[in-house]
């Protein structure tokens, strides 16, 4: 099949043209067309003050031709839903899978109460996931999921959890990007009714907190649900934060931290193993807390909007305090301290995670201390502790160096000799000279993060810092030769615009044909030399 324009599409024409050519032209050639036809942004909120991509004439047309391909090209690009539901109905389990994947139709669209009761008591996982995890559902069609409302209120418990699993990983549950965001990518009217509807599934899936019964199969699917949702927002009016309470415009804010905080007590303390329902068998205290992870993703939850941080750091609870560890943003050297005391390796494995122990200031440089005292204590000697020191050093510096790259003026540089300010200019903004520079740099970090590791795996094993050195010296060797290399490169490269800027004055063409391909030369005798000598 030839490849064809997204403005080109023959069904984009007039509809009696296009209905015509529904009616007669061959199969691949519509299924060519139909992908091809110019269709809207998909995502939630994408499409709602727009016009439907297929007139339902023209859909019509398509729908009765019958033929498989035609039905298949149909089904992942249609967003009609009476088009689509007559698809479904047909049976075919390809063109299932298709308007399931179908990132245009919005929520359940193409499905009604019967075929959304069939993906859910149905045993396949795939079509489940990708009903669910479509990039056009919407958050209040989640809702009456999480809620268990319309087609979901009949259906089996477990069937249920299931599809309550599936929803968890929906794009516009995981996603970091708010309201006004979504709002401004798609056109979405911003408005108290837009607001309210974009938070029923976050406050549906927190409703599963207070709504389910504390069983392991329950914790199982909530602790999976509260890991993946990026917004904590509960509803509170089972805990007395109702609409009288808002109204209260003088003491809203007071009345609704007072409320979250009862919510937060009585979910920590209805998630508990003893208050899972049913006759406890006699060897129960040595079965696994199935609840722990509920609690621990409550705690994080909480801790990352900076709610009760300090609360949660002193709970009783480990997995409470483990959540605490992970998300709260607000640290002393202090609390730190006490924190390591308490839960020790916990500790550490939690805290490289968190931004807030990245961000320049002393905290940081505590915790690094701690992670080296971590890998001195006698304890340590032990082969899975030593495994714990290098996941610990390991993580640190990802985690770190990520943070940098996502903002350099907040976060340091996870190594000494990394430049502090990185050069975000565009390639084409740049000199021959700096061009060269900028790969040199490239190269020399690249080369010291591959020490460092080396390194701390060699000291990890038992050897001391010295013989660890001593191992990775010709490695060293090989980062001069390269950092030799870039320096007579960029006295080439000086040249060479100087050369430039003489041939440039005289107006000869072609003279900048020569420093483009330069970059490319520097960068392959840098990779020779690193290939012949290597870092292995």
């Amino acid at each position: 099949m030839t490849t064809t324009s997204k403005t080109k599409s023959p069904l984009a024409a007039p509809l009696p043209i296009a209905i015509y050519i529904a009616q007669h032209a061959a199969a691949p050639q519509l299924y060519e067309w139909i992908t091809a036809l110019p269709i809207g942004v998909p995502g939630p909120f994408a499409k709602l003050n727009a016009k439907p991509t297929f007139a339902s004439d023209l859909a019509n047309a398509l729908l009765a031709r019958g033929d498989p391909l035609v039905d298949i090209a149909l089904s992942g690009s249609c967003d009609d839903h009476e088009t689509l539901l007559a698809l479904w109905r047909r049976g075919d389990h390809a063109v299932r899978y298709a308007i399931a994947a179908n990132p245009y139709r919005i929520g359940y669209f193409g499905l009604d109460a019967s075929a959304l009761r069939s993906v859910v008591e149905q045993p396949d996982d795939e079509l489940l996931r990708l009903v669910f995890t479509n990039p056009s559902m919407t958050s209040p069609a989640l809702g009456t999921l999480f809620k268990r409302e319309g087609a979901f209120a009949s259906v089996d418990g477990k069937a249920w959890l299931r599809a309550v699993r599936a929803a968890a990983r929906a794009p516009v549950l995981t996603s970091d990007e708010p309201l006004e965001v979504w709002a401004d990518r798609y056109r979405f009217a911003r408005d108290g009714w837009g607001s309210y509807n974009e938070s029923l599934g976050f406050t549906g899936a927190w409703g599963l907190v207070d709504m389910l019964e504390p069983t392991a199969e329950a914790a199982e699917a909530l602790e999976h649900v509260l890991l993946n949702i990026s917004r904590f927002s509960p509803s509170l009016e089972r805990h007395g934060y109702g609409s009288e309470e808002a109204m209260d415009r003088g003491r809203s804010g007071e009345l609704s931290n007072a409320a979250q905080k009862r919510f937060v007590h009585s979910a920590l303390q209805k998630w508990r193993r003893e208050n899972a329902p049913g006759d406890l068998p006699p060897l129960r205290q040595f079965e696994a807390d199935y609840h722990a992870g509920v609690r621990t993703a409550i705690a994080r939850a909480v801790a990352k909007v900076g709610a009760l941080a300090d609360e949660l750091r002193a709970s009783d609870d480990k997995s409470t305090r483990i959540g605490a560890y992970g998300k709260a943003r607000t640290w002393t050297d202090d609390v730190v301290i006490q924190a390591y005391k308490r839960d020790g390796r916990d500790f550490l494995r939690e805290a490289v995670g968190n931004p807030a122990f990245h961000e320049r200031g002393a905290v940081r440089d505590k915790l690094r201390h701690l992670i080296d005292q971590f890998g001195q204590d006698p304890q340590s000697s032990r082969a899975n502790a030593v495994d714990d020191l290098q996941d610990l050093r390991h993580t640190f510096r990802l985690v770190g160096e990520r943070l940098w790259k996502r903002d350099w003026s907040r976060y340091p540089a996870p190594y000494e000799d990394l430049d502090g300010v990185p050069d975000i200019r565009p390639d084409y903004s740049l000199t021959l000279t700096e061009r060269v520079e900028k790969i040199e740099r490239g190269i020399s970090d690249s080369v010291r993060r591959t020490l460092i590791f080396h390194r701390e795996r060699i000291e990890a094993g038992g050897a001391t810092r010295e013989e660890a050195e001593d191992q990775i010296a010709p490695l060293w060797a090989i980062r001069d030769a390269a950092t030799s290399l870039a320096a007579a490169m960029k006295q080439v490269a000086g040249g060479i615009e100087a050369q430039q800027t003489t041939l440039n004055r005289l107006v000869v063409p072609g003279a900048t044909g020569l420093a483009a391909v330069l970059p490319w030369i520097c960068v392959f005798a840098l990779g020779f030399v690193l290939a012949r000598y290597g870092l292995k």
